[in-house]
């Protein structure tokens, strides 16, 4: 589990402008489960965040913990915490639990700490239900990329196999090394190939609402013409990029 903490004065939750959590002097604790998390990982959490030495003592040394303090907890589920951006600049969030293991371990660990005596502000349910429901956003999301991924492949495979016919491919050193024109995949192949990917995107597009599908068929059909737009317009991937934009309102 990961966990995120600052000392503060005072501190409270809003949702629509309502105080849902708040607390004087303590912690301010962001926590998100991960996929391998136990209860056994939520509970050595609870213990170290209530261990650790983080509060000023007498001489001015961090040296106390907020149970010694008599401060106070706001826990607050954030599965944005494990946020991954080692693979581009759009942060994917799949390193977080899933919603409903998320919140069995973020009650647990509410559990755990109450049990030893500290005083926790619970967050209204509302809270709760607020983190789930972005997170299912950020997780149909994900899904709407990743099929956006695979049209883009099915695509430079029937690009890949229009062009092989033309003499002229043959003859750019850069389309020569393609594995279609290059001879190294069957034209058969290829386009099997890209049919089980544009398949598989079309069903991850289906679990999304009919707006998103209807937005789609439009973005598949500019992206179809992609690959013969290089012989028509000075710029192909002008086309290309209308048909990746539908992720936006898609998303």
């Amino acid at each position: 589990m990961l966990a995120l903490l600052q000392r503060v004065r005072e501190a409270r939750v809003e949702v629509d402008g309502v105080t849902v959590g708040a607390i004087g002097a303590g912690l301010l604790v962001f926590v998100c489960a991960e996929p391998a998390d136990t209860e056994r990982h939520a509970e050595r959490l609870v213990d170290k965040i209530l261990k650790l030495r983080v509060f000023a003592d007498a001489a001015g040394k961090m040296n106390r913990s907020v149970a010694e303090v008599g401060g106070a907890l706001l826990v607050v589920s954030q599965f944005t915490l494990a946020a991954d951006t080692a693979g581009g600049n759009r942060p994917s969030f799949s390193g977080a639990a899933p919603p409903r293991q998320g919140r069995a371990l973020y009650e647990a660990g509410l559990s755990l700490a109450t049990r030893s005596g500290q005083a926790i502000q619970l967050l209204a349910e509302s809270l709760t239900e607020s983190a789930q429901a972005a997170q299912q956003i950020f997780a149909s999301a994900q899904q709407q990329a990743a099929g956006m991924d695979q049209v883009a492949q099915a695509m430079r495979s029937i690009q890949q196999a229009s062009s092989q016919n033309m003499a002229s491919t043959r003859q750019v050193e850069r389309a020569a090394r393609r594995p279609v024109t290059g001879g190294a995949l069957p034209v058969a192949e290829a386009l099997a190939v890209g049919a089980a990917l544009a398949a598989a995107a079309f069903a991850l597009v289906l679990t999304t609402t009919p707006p998103t599908i209807q937005l789609s068929f439009a973005a598949l059909a500019i992206a179809l013409v992609y690959p013969y737009a290089k012989r028509v317009v000075a710029m192909p991937q002008a086309v290309l990029g209308v048909a990746f934009s539908f992720g936006i309102p898609m998303a």
